[in-house]
């Protein structure tokens, strides 16, 4: 590192020309300077040539430090103004070159510097280093007073030089400051010793050839010669150091694989080829790449780079390939391969992509191949296992029965699924016929194979015990299996041979095995019920003809012997006969009994002759034969007893010593007596008669020689007629009636006080009347009536037999009566009358009664008062009474007549 002007000139502040000997454009460096006063601090970034200007810096001595931050570390070369330098390179104080500001220099100094330049065409500069004094300055070639300036600064551009200019020491140059001091500035004594001379070692750089360009595919080894001559095959160099060829890529994309540097090789001199060789590489999609290679000529690490060539890499992208993964696969099994790309794959081995094909149990690998426009290829392998298949078997065939479990197990693999819902080495109930089972075993290679085993699966015989079965104790039963082929019972029976169950119920159940060795059972339950206790009853003894009643008990049901039946009566024939009766229970059990009927011989009896007699007439019935008799009919033998009317045929039962009767038979003809009825006991007032007329169906005869129809009038107050009827029979019959006489009633009446008749009294009913019209009299109920007005009046009295009599008539004429009288206002017509009579009243009437001569009430009206119909009465006198609405009473006679 050189530093120049490192004196500022009297004041507090001036430049530093930093020229960093051996950098380049592409290095820089850290300046760091502490000043007073302090703190101030110069913390600069440089490059390789940099003018530092220092600001407010009192005079003094300084330290610097001069860091590479980056590039290429320089060669030092010491500097003026103490300047330290140190070859050390890296960060950190101290660590760099380093340098002492001094205190201003007393006078003005000057000296020329040359850099010059290395390679052909490049431009090296002079400068004019001047120092002392501060600015302005001035400077002019020596003597030629042609002034340049003012200029600032102590480091003064002057001129570019380049490659074949030559400077020597009488080329000067005079600087002039401020106060018109001048001073010469020579070159430095480093060049030739100040004498100067021509520029030395300009490379001229070869030339490249040009370079085609070139297209290639990725992953390709790709090579291209660089081919360089040189303009002035006579190069300078400076001895002591390594000249090299240098290749350098500057590239617009450099995936394509290529280096920065493809090489670099000593120069042997003269015209030099090389080859370079790269593998082609991109990503995914063609890669074209401009490529500019800048040779260069360098001299122990400077370079001279001119004349690039350009031409461009085209990388096509390999088509892309993707044989897949390897396959595993069985014995048998097609397999498919099919490779992901975009151009047509072509497989080996005969393959066809996307073409199913067998291959046979082994390793294969397959391998494929790809081309596309661009010529560009892939290639990709997949590997085929193909593992033989396993030997899976099912078992043998099996014949089981309906509802029998089994177990299928494969074996020959690891894995074994079966069809029909069916597990391996797990029991199942196989469905009834014939089942094809398949399993598809596995193995540890994934490869299945099958087999099939046949399970046959009889129904099972039907077999049948029979029905149920209900027996008594004792009984022998035989059970028979039906539906198989032989059959087993269990309880210690044998089929089809009879054997004496126990009582109570026992299921018994049997095995029947058909001809297919398959097997069902049945039960039937055999209910053995005990016998009853039978009971015929007492022996009994009884008598020719008589019934006998057997009725078996312990039972609900009995059947003798013998033709006869349980409680039904029966004659039995004479002598002693056993008889027996089954007896049958609930359960239909049955026992027996037995009873001894003895039968005697019936006795002849007779009853006697038949007899004919009248109604009335007591008859004797005595039985012979027997030593005792019973007859019906409610007599007794031998007793005397009034049989009815007509013909009743009376047994006798007549009993001997043995007990046992008969009978016989007597008809007693009763004639009824003929029919007679005198009539009722009558009551006859005094001076009537009586019609005698007994009523009969045969002829009548009445006491004192009377017959039907006389008049029979009594004398005495009462009399007792006897009527007789006698029948063609020569029966008779008798009725009497009874005739009472009422006493005889005195009519005659007589006068009182002009008006006022009087009758006898002492009788129970009087009834006054006008002689005229009969009508009967208002009030007139009494012996003594009090006539109203003149008239003829009569009087009906009747005794407490209800007979009665009429007096005469009586007349009153000197009494003045109403013509106004209720009497004249009630009349009845016709009068007499065959039956219908019209009552004609002007008055509101309120009662119409009838009485007959006896004065009973035949007859009382409620509706239509004055309608009075007498057609089914006798004929007669009755007597009509009317009362009036007011209480007023009229009696009236009425004459009934054919």
């Amino acid at each position: 590192m050189t530093t120049t002007d490192c004196t500022a000139y009297g004041v507090c502040d001036g430049t530093i020309t930093m020229w960093v000997e051996g950098a380049s454009a592409a290095d820089s460096f850290m300046f760091l300077l502490d000043v007073n006063p302090l703190p101030v601090e110069y913390d600069t970034l440089i490059v390789y040539d940099t003018i530092i200007t220092l600001d407010s810096v009192c005079p003094g001595d300084y330290t610097f430090t001069l860091d590479t931050l980056w590039g290429s570390c320089p060669n030092y070369t010491g500097g003026c103004c103490n300047c330290i330098g140190s070859t050390a390179c890296g960060g950190g104080a101290g660590g760099g070159a380093s340098g002492t500001v001094g205190s201003p220099a007393p006078s003005l100094s000057a000296e020329i510097e040359e850099q010059y330049p290395y390679c052909f065409g490049e431009a090296g500069h002079l400068y004019l280093v001047i120092d002392g004094q501060a600015g302005p300055f001035y400077y002019s070639p020596t003597g030629a007073n042609l002034w340049s300036g003012p200029h600032s600064s102590g480091y003064v551009f002057v001129q570019d030089i380049y490659c074949n200019d030559e400077i020597y020491s009488t080329f000067s140059f005079d600087v002039m400051d401020a106060t018109g001091q001048i001073v010469q500035a020579i070159p430095s004594p480093y060049n030739n010793n100040g004498v100067g001379y021509a520029m030395s070692y300009c490379v001229d750089p070869p030339f490249l050839e040009p370079i085609s360009n070139i297209e290639v595919c990725s992953g390709e080894q790709v090579s291209f010669e660089l081919n360089h001559t040189f303009v002035d095959p006579n190069v300078y160099f400076v001895s002591g150091g390594t000249t090299v060829i240098d290749n350098d890529i500057q590239s617009s994309n450099a995936n394509v694989g290529l280096s920065n540097t493809i090489f670099s090789t000593p120069y042997q001199g003269g015209p030099t080829t090389n080859t370079y060789t790269f593998t082609a590489s991109q990503v995914s999609s063609t890669e074209v790449t401009t490529v500019n290679i800048l040779p260069s000529f360098g001299y122990s690490g400077l370079n001279c780079g001119y004349y690039p060539e350009t031409f461009t890499i085209t990388v096509h992208p390999n088509p892309t390939l993707n044989a897949g993964q390897d396959v595993l696969s069985c014995e048998g099994d097609q397999i498919t391969l099919s490779a992901v790309t975009t151009e047509t794959p072509i497989w080996d081995n005969g393959v066809s992509d996307g073409v199913p094909f067998v291959q046979p149990v082994g390793t294969q690998t397959y391998s494929v191949d790809v081309s596309d426009v661009n010529g560009c290829t892939n290639t990709d392998q997949v590997d085929v296992i193909v593992n033989p298949l396993p030997t899976i078997d099912a078992g043998t065939n099996q014949t089981v029965c309906d509802g029998d479990q089994v177990t299928l197990s494969g074996s020959g693999g690891t894995i074994y699924v079966w069809d029909n819902g069916v597990s391996d080495n797990t029991v199942f109930t196989p469905p009834i016929g014939t089942t094809t089972y398949e399993v598809t075993g596995t193995d540890a290679n994934g490869c299945l194979n099958t087999d099939q085993v046949d399970i046959v699966v009889n129904v099972l015989p039907a077999i049948e015990a029979g029905l149920d079965q209900t027996i008594c104790d004792g009984d022998q039963i035989t059970l028979s299996g039906s539906g198989g082929t032989s059959y087993a019972w269990d309880n210690g029976i044998s089929d089809n041979i009879a054997f004496t169950p126990a009582i109570g119920i026992t299921t018994y159940e049997v095995t029947g095995t058909d001809a297919n060795g398959c097997s069902n059972t049945d039960q039937v339950d055999i209910v053995v019920n005990a016998l009853p206790t039978i009971d015929a009853g007492v022996d009994q003894t009884i008598c020719e003809g008589d019934q006998v009643t057997l009725s078996g008990s312990g039972g609900t049901g009995y059947a003798w012997n013998n033709g006869i039946s349980d409680n039904i009566a029966f004659t039995p024939a004479i002598g002693t006969t056993t008889y027996e009766v089954m007896g049958t229970d609930a359960n239909g059990c049955s026992n027996t009994d037995q009873v001894d009927v003895t039968v005697n011989v019936l006795p002849t009896i007779s009853a006697g002759i038949d007899q004919t007699v009248c109604d009335g007439d007591q008859v004797i019935l005595s039985g012979t034969g027997g030593t005792s008799y019973a007859w019906d009919n409610g007599i007794s033998d031998d007793v005397a007893f009034t049989p009815t009317i007509g013909t009743t045929t009376y047994e006798v039962t007549g009993t001997d010593t043995n007990g046992c009767s008969n009978t016989d038979q007597v008809d007693v003809v009763v004639n009824t007596l003929p029919i007679i009825d005198a009539g009722a006991d009558t009551l006859i007032c005094f001076g009537d008669s009586l019609l005698l007329n007994a009523f009969s169906n045969s002829s009548v005869t009445w006491t004192g020689g009377l017959v039907n129809l006389d008049y029979f009038v009594p004398s005495n107050t009462q009399t007792e007629l006897v009527s007789t009827a006698t029948s063609t029979q020569g029966c008779q019959n008798t009725d009497t009636v009874l005739v009472t006489q009422s006493t005889s009633i005195n009519t005659t009446l007589s006068i009182m006080n002009l008006s006022d008749i009087t009758a006898s009294s002492g009788y129970t009913n009087y009834e006054w009347q006008y002689c005229e019209s009969s009508v009967t009299l208002q009030n007139g109920t009494l012996n003594t009536y009090t006539a109203t007005q003149d008239g003829n009046y009569k009087v009906i009295i009747r005794n407490s037999d209800n007979c009665f009599d009429t007096s005469m008539c009586f007349l009153i004429d000197y009494l003045e009566l109403s013509e106004n009288s209720i009497e004249n206002q009630i009349n009845l017509a016709p009068n007499p009358t065959t039956g219908k009579v019209q009552l004609i009243s002007s008055l509101e009437l309120e009662s119409v009664v009838v009485y007959d001569m006896f004065g009973r009430v035949v007859l009382k009206l409620e509706d239509e008062l004055n309608k009075i119909d007498l057609t089914e009465f006798e004929n007669g006198t009755y007597f009509v009474e009317i009362e009036t609405i007011g209480g007023n009473s009229v009696q009236r006679r009425l004459v009934k007549r054919n």
